[in-house]
């Protein structure tokens, strides 16, 4: 109890010289996914999926870069930074460029699927047409190996060639929620 009583006697005192929290304690509001610009979010912008989720604007502390954390159990942070018009082993090479990051797993597909994820990504890929998402899984038939993408327009999984690029194939990498959310 002590402690809840100093932080908010701090508060009280900077609040008093006319310093404020930073910004991500001012946002009180949460905002609906689909409706906002995802890139100008500022960071700890909550906003809310169509399914009820929640996701949270985030930069991870050791290599700044930016993403959305997907709020809630077994969820990951959804990096800003993609790769369009890419062949799958492309896309891969690129997440693995990027500290912490790797190409979506088809479960990390199917929770964030279920919990509304396109409505937080779809900003990201305004122009391209029926996007594919590349993910880490290969699907082995009798033609070869092929890359399995999720389609973000369908909902679901598809194969193409695993050395093909597409004009709708992106890599959207994830990585790690991290332990305090």
């Amino acid at each position: 109890m002590n402690r809840i009583l100093w932080a908010f006697f701090q508060i009280m005192v900077l609040a008093c010289a006319g310093l404020t929290p930073p910004a991500w304690a001012q946002i009180a509001t949460t905002l609906p996914c689909n409706t906002m610009n995802a890139q100008s979010a500022r960071i700890g912008t909550k906003c809310e999926t169509s399914t009820g989720s929640e996701f949270r604007r985030y930069v991870d502390a050791s290599s700044g870069a930016l993403g959305w954390l997907e709020l809630g159990k077994g969820g990951k942070v959804w990096y800003d930074a993609m790769k369009v018009n890419t062949a799958q082993p492309e896309a891969a090479k690129f997440c693995a460029e990027h500290p912490g990051q790797s190409a979506p797993t088809l479960e990390d597909f199917d929770r964030a699927a279920a919990r509304g994820f396109r409505d937080v990504v779809r900003n990201n890929l305004a122009g391209i047409k029926n996007p594919l998402l590349w993910s880490a899984a290969m699907d082995e038939t009798s033609h070869g190996q092929r890359a399995v993408g999720y389609a973000l327009d369908k909902g679901d999984f598809h194969s193409a060639l695993i050395d093909q690029p597409f004009d709708n194939a992106v890599i959207i990498c994830v990585g790690p929620a991290p332990l305090l959310q």
